[in-house]
Formats: C-alpha cells, structure tokens, sequence
C-alpha cells in the first residue's frame, strides 16, 4: 500500500482551536475534553481514551470529543474503533471537514482496506474545508488511494491538484515521480527526482528511486552513484544499505567478467603476434574468440576508472588505500587491438579495482551495523 501521510501540526493546532471553541458542552465535558486533547499532544494515549469518552459519557452530542476520540484509536491503529468514533462525530456533525479528513484516513488504514469510502470521505473534507494544508493533504491522500488502486492517471489529476496548493510539498512532488515512473514515463520521472533533491539533499527515497531507474537501464556506475548519496543522508534506512550492496555486488560480477575477456583478448594478441613473428599462418585459427571478448569486454562498460573515482571521491569509503589507488588508475587506458600490453595493464588495473570494491562492501556493512545494528547484508 502506498503511503497517506498526515500533517501533524495541522491536526494538533485543530485540536487546540476546537477546544476552546466549546461553548454549547457542559463545563465538566469541556474539560474532559480539553484534557483528552492535552494527554494526546502529549502521547499519552490511553489517558487520552480515558478523558474524552468521559467527556462523551457527560455529553453525547459532542461531535468534536469523538473526532478526537477517533485520532487516538487511529495513533493507536485501532481502525474499526476509529471508523466507528469518526462516522459518529459526522452523524452529529455533517459538515465537519477534519472529521472527514480522519475517516479517510482510517478507512484507508484499516487491515483490510476500503480505497472507494476512503476517496469518499476525503472528497467530503474537500467540501467542508478552507484550510490550504488540509486540502493540499485531502487531494494527495486521494492520489495516493486511487494510485493503489491502478488508476494512475486520476492519481496524477489529484497530484497536480495538491501541488496547486502546496508546491513545494516534497512528498506530493514524489508521489507524482513515481506515477510517472510507473507510466513508463521515465524521462519525467528523472526529472522530478533530481527536482527533489536538489530542493532537499536529505530526502533518501528520491536517491533510491533514481538509482532504481539506472539500475534498470543497466546503468551500474549511476546506479551506484545514486544509492551511494542515499545512504550519506542523514537518516539512512538498512533499505539503502541493502540496494549499494547489492548493486556494488553486480558491479563486482559486470567486473570479474569484463577482466577475464580482456585477459581473453591479451592472450590472444600474444599467441597472434608469436604466432606472425614465428612465421606461422597470419590468420589465427580461432580468431572468433577475438571477436567474442572484444564483444563481452565492450558490452561490461567498466573500463571509466575516471567515473568511478569520481563518484567515490567524497564518499564514505574512500580512505588513503582507496584513494590512492584510484588516483593512479583514474586515466583511461588507450587499448589497441592489435597489441596485447594494454590489455593486460587492464586486467592489472580491474584485478585491483575488484579488490577495492570488495573492501568497500565490507565497509559497507560495517557502516550498516554500526548505524542501523541489525541491518544484515547479504555476501
């Protein structure tokens, strides 16, 4: 299920207004409920249970005291109890648009999830709203139902809608990546990722999901240069952890095979030229395994040492070893089909660079366990 996030803040400020907007409860209730409210700012949520149902038992018609009482049964992930809390208060209340909003919410929480009444309740909040943030939040909540429901397009509508609001709303402008993405529009996607981070370098899923992109246009040294910054960010999750190890895995096997195929090619060269200056024939007889290695050693791509230092440059792993390793292999080798030399200098140089890469994913995981104790990478 996609994520609907809540804006915090806002429903607290809401909380606080409406308790001293009560004018038509008892004074008793009215305390209830005021400390209800008090006890859940606090997150003290079972004393909050406590004080507005008696806050309800003191007056039944008190619409706000089960508004209230349905945000604690959702904090608390009791959504059948909030679902029932939250119709009543609109029962009592018709036109309460945060009631609205936290129906929405806990219809679509619920262990089995009800999108269709959920959209419902959150096109309600819209009607009985005049509250920017709230509508901004109504619409992305609606997004991301009808994107968990397949209907993508509709989704992107209410994106947009949100974003007319708020538009600098991270979260929304990621929601509305990602139906991109899976649109297949995938240029788009990229763009509103980078538009992301650029706007804010902490926000971890964004680098994922541009390295997720890569990774499937087999874009291994952009992938890794993207799962890389996300877990330099602040908060990284074991997540992050996992994906740079496994791509720094592929890279390791994308290594492996393009250094047995130039070794292939070097060794071929040698016994063409032994073969030429011993006067044998000047076509070698298996000249197709040539043309093979040539084929898989170009079709490896990881030949951009200068890449490769340049996007582990300033990161975590680099120390004098590493660094001092790449800053002499960062030139490119100039390979020539006809002469075997470079070839082996390559070999040489990836041999050395497996070696770098299987030591930064030892880092790597001691990174993850030190940051994240129990995050386990795989071998």
């Amino acid at each position: 299920m996609v994520k609907i996030y809540r804006i915090s803040l806002l429903l607290f400020l809401a909380l606080l207004s409406l308790s001293r907007e009560i004018c038509f409860s008892g004074e008793s209730a009215a305390d209830s409920y005021r400390r209800g409210v008090f006890c859940y700012l606090n997150g003290n949520m079972r004393a909050a249970l406590n004080e507005l149902n008696e806050a309800i038992s003191e007056d039944s018609a008190f619409a706000k005291a089960y508004n209230a009482l349905g945000m604690v049964y959702i904090k608390l992930n009791q959504y059948d109890n909030a679902v029932t809390a939250l119709r009543y208060a609109i029962k009592l209340d018709s036109c309460y648009g945060l009631a609205y909003q936290n129906l929405g919410y806990a219809l679509y929480n619920k262990p089995i999830s009800n999108e269709i009444e959920a959209v419902g309740a959150w096109r309600k909040s819209l009607a009985y709203s005049s509250d920017s943030s709230s509508m901004a939040e109504a619409h992305y909540n609606i997004g991301q139902a009808l994107f968990t429901m397949g209907k993508i397009d509709e989704a992107v509508k209410e994106y947009h809608n949100a974003l007319a609001i708020n538009r600098d709303g991270i979260q929304i402008r990621f929601a509305l990546a990602q139906a991109y993405e899976t649109k297949n529009e995938l240029q788009m996607a990229e763009c509103a990722y980078r538009a992301i981070i650029n706007d804010d370098s902490t926000f971890t899923p964004a680098f994922n999901a541009l390295g997720d992109l890569y990774y499937i246009k087999n874009d291994i040294i952009n992938a890794i240069r993207f799962y890389s910054r996300a877990v330099e960010c602040e908060l990284p999750k074991c997540r992050s952890y996992r994906k740079l190890n496994d791509v720094l895995r592929v890279y390791l096997d994308d290594l492996s095979g393009a250094r047995d195929s130039a070794f292939v090619v070097a060794r071929f060269l040698d016994r063409y030229r032994s073969s030429i200056l011993a006067g044998g024939r000047t076509r070698f007889e298996n000249k197709q395994e040539l043309a093979d290695a040539l084929d898989d050693f170009e079709k490896s791509k990881t030949n951009d040492i200068k890449k490769i230092y340049e996007i582990f440059s300033d990161s975590f792993f680099v120390d004098g070893i590493i660094s001092g390793f790449f800053k002499e292999c960062h030139g490119d080798i100039r390979l020539d089909p006809r002469m075997a030399a470079p070839y082996y200098r390559l070999v040489k140089n990836q041999c050395a660079l497996i070696m770098v890469i299987e030591r930064m994913r030892n880092e790597l995981k001691a990174k993850a366990e030190k940051t994240l104790p129990g995050c386990n990478l795989s071998p």
